[in-house]
């Protein structure tokens, strides 16, 4: 599921943008490979870029931290980063971490939150999210149009 997830990220990550989409696929390989503190070298210095297209780099440094080595507190850090930079996959794992409390206490106020965040630019597991918890009322007030027409419903308002 998250190498088909990895995937799915390199295909929609924006040309002209650090990283490359080279660098990913080497990277993607080695995770691949499990050679995860090489995915892990290789991704620290594109994460730490100031240029347009970071984002991308910590996004994946933060899923390496929450999935793979479990440092809750790196992969906050870094996703949040690639939040504050308005990355969608970004915001859906921060959504994820306080859903499940992952490494943060439980909030579906905040989980409710990065979904929708996510939600807003077209990303539509974050989209399925919100309407899951507008359907039963968690993070948000219940809407009875989520709860009868899901994810649907939330694609055609959003």
């Amino acid at each position: 599921m998250i190498k088909f997830l990895l995937s799915t990220i390199l295909a929609i990550t924006t040309v002209n943008a650090a990283p490359s989409t080279q660098d990913l696929e080497d990277i993607f390989k080695f995770w691949d490979e499990g050679k995860l503190e090489l995915v892990e070298q290789k991704l620290l210095p594109l994460a730490k870029q100031d240029e347009k297209g970071a984002e991308v780099a910590q996004a994946h440094l933060g899923q390496l931290y929450l999935y793979d080595l479990k440092d809750y507190d790196k992969a906050l850090k870094w996703l949040t980063s690639a939040d504050d930079k308005g990355y969608g996959i970004a915001q859906y794992d921060l959504a994820t971490m306080y859903h499940v409390g992952t490494g943060v206490d439980q909030d579906y106020n905040k989980a409710f939150e990065y979904y929708l965040k996510s939600a807003e630019q077209g990303f539509e597991d974050g989209q399925a999210q919100v309407a899951m918890l507008y359907g039963l009322g968690k993070g948000t007030e219940v809407n009875s149009l989520f709860k009868r027409y899901g994810s649907r419903y939330t694609r055609d308002i959003l």
